[in-house]
């Protein structure tokens, strides 16, 4: 059994997120995800952390990713629709930095970002879904309009798609980072 579970709840600040452990049933182990992992690990004898060289560990972390991505891709579909607040924005910034994640868990971060990378899952100001390399942040200063003509030739000239303001607003600068969302600035001129 391999789960995850996100934080359905009212926006928290970054300086009150606790990291959270992995478990098996129970706590187990550090892992500094922004997410619950839980699974049948293997456990070593002290029955706090995972033991690293079982096989079906190692599994079950591989599969991490494509779990993440399935919940991802449910929220988008509607899934997390009755909660309140719980949309793919929320799913999104549970997505962990390699940096931040500690021990045999890291893999499993870098491979969640790779993955989640791959879907159409930031939406862009024209309402559609686009992969994240192909849309783009603009700074509250510079932001347009959606139907003015240079708002809707932003993503022809740049073959990017400009967020939507209120997505936006809800993802931190250091998931856009993880995401490899660009921001606008003089580069693009």
């Amino acid at each position: 059994t391999l789960a995850a579970a996100f934080d359905a709840g009212a926006a928290r600040r970054e300086d009150d997120e606790a990291p959270l452990p992995v478990f098996a049933f129970l706590p187990i182990a550090p892992a500094n995800l922004k997410f619950v992992l839980h699974a049948d690990w293997v456990l070593a004898s002290s029955r706090e952390t995972v033991r690293e060289d079982s096989a079906w560990n190692q599994w079950l972390r591989e599969e991490a990713a494509a779990l993440f991505v399935d919940a991802l891709r449910a929220v988008k579909a509607g899934a997390g629709s009755a909660l309140e607040g719980f949309d793919v924005a929320r799913v999104l910034e549970a997505l962990p930095a390699e940096q931040e994640v500690v021990g045999f868990f890291r893999p499993a971060a870098a491979d969640i970002a790779r993955r989640v990378r791959g879907v159409e899952c930031v939406l862009a100001a024209d309402g559609r879904w686009v992969l994240p390399h192909n849309a783009l942040a603009v700074p509250a200063r510079l932001r347009l309009d959606p139907a003015t003509p240079i708002a809707r030739d932003l993503d022809a000239l740049l073959g990017k798609a400009p967020l939507d303001d209120g997505f936006q607003a809800r993802l931190s600068a250091r998931t856009l980072r993880a995401l490899g969302v660009e921001e606008l600035d003089a580069s693009h001129a």
